[in-house]
């Protein structure tokens, strides 16, 4: 069976866009690049109909993810003979929830807050601000800084704890031979924080702390640098939007769609307990946090435990006339799904 055609779509700076990179280099899967601005308007999105504006954003096949814990596990399913990155691809609750709630959540706003504000543009600020739902004040996090280097160090002391002794054969946080999905949640933000001047004291060369944490995020980065080096890494190939979008809405979906989704969801009206949402309506799909305007709408077409699946049009007409289709999904942990207003 030929793999799906999977694109990426992120900028160079985006941090979880650079975890996202590293998930695919790590388990060698091809992928083409499709380079879009820092910040909004980003054409090459809209022409897929993708109104969401986090970054990044991964295509595989015909189906989009908005979320890198969701995109993980597609390319889990999808490319089950490259190297695993859940020690249960079938069941890997705990490392997700762990990797999604904290690595990605507690551990990267606690580094995003540690970025040295007061050099940073106002047009950034200002875009950051539109992005978090509130005006952010440079004043206070700089103020805020101490308590949130205190704070990173209580994290950095369970992760230090969980490495300590760490036996040669299986050196990662899960005591595996190779990184897991978990490992990578946690050096991305680790690795991206160390390289601010705000963390000199925890991560410059004269800091003696945390032995086993940076051993653990130098042997990660040698890693990296050995599968970048071998020869038989793929090479990423860069499209423009509109290739991009071609490539997308020709593309079969690889997955399948439950007839009903879960029966016993509330939301569903089939459900029979108050629900609102049906098959084939369209809703409006967004984060409950952060960069949640403008909302994703899209033809439902699929809602379960892990994920809800929208049918989304684009601006880009195929041979035969029509605009093209593509399936977006986002998880249900942290997102929400509601009629189109």
């Amino acid at each position: 069976m030929t793999n799906p055609p999977v694109i990426l779509y992120t900028y160079p700076e985006s941090p979880f866009g650079q975890k996202l990179s590293l998930v695919l280099l790590l388990k060698r899967v091809p992928y083409s690049l499709v380079k879009v601005a820092r910040m909004p308007p980003r054409d090459e999105l809209d022409v897929l109909g993708v109104k969401y504006r986090r970054i990044p954003v991964l295509a595989v096949g015909n189906d989009v993810y908005f979320d890198t814990s969701l995109a993980i596990l597609a390319l889990e399913r999808v490319f089950p003979d490259t190297p695993l990155l859940t020690t249960s691809p079938s069941k890997p609750g705990i490392e997700m929830a762990s990797a999604r709630f904290w690595a990605d959540t507690a551990l990267f706003r606690m580094a995003s807050s540690l970025l040295p504000w007061e050099k940073m543009p106002k047009e950034f600020v200002r875009d950051r601000s539109g992005y978090m739902g509130a005006k952010i004040s440079v004043r206070a996090m700089v103020e805020n800084r101490p308590k949130v280097l205190s704070a990173l160090r209580a994290h950095l002391t369970i992760i230090e704890n969980q490495l300590s002794p760490s036996p040669p054969s299986t050196p990662y946080i899960l005591r595996t031979p190779t990184p897991t999905y978990l490992d990578i949640s946690l050096y991305f933000s680790l690795n991206w924080a160390s390289k601010f001047p705000t963390t000199a004291t925890i991560f410059g060369s004269t800091s003696t702390d945390f032995p086993a944490v940076k051993n653990w995020m130098k042997r990660i980065d040698e890693l990296v640098k050995d599968v970048k080096e071998d020869p038989k890494t793929p090479k990423v190939t860069v499209l423009t939007g509109v290739t991009a979008a071609r490539i997308i809405h020709a593309a079969a979906s690889h997955y399948a769609l439950a007839a009903s989704g879960d029966p016993n969801d509330p939301l569903l009206y089939s459900a029979g307990v108050g629900g609102t949402l049906e098959f084939g309506e369209m809703v409006e799909v967004a984060p409950e946090d952060t960069g949640r305007l403008p909302v994703q709408e899209g033809r439902l077409v699929g809602l379960d435990a892990e994920q809800v699946v929208v049918e989304v049009e684009g601006r880009e007409r195929g041979e035969d006339g029509r605009f093209g289709v593509c399936r977006v999904h986002a998880p249900r942990l942290g997102f929400t799904v509601q009629r189109r207003a």
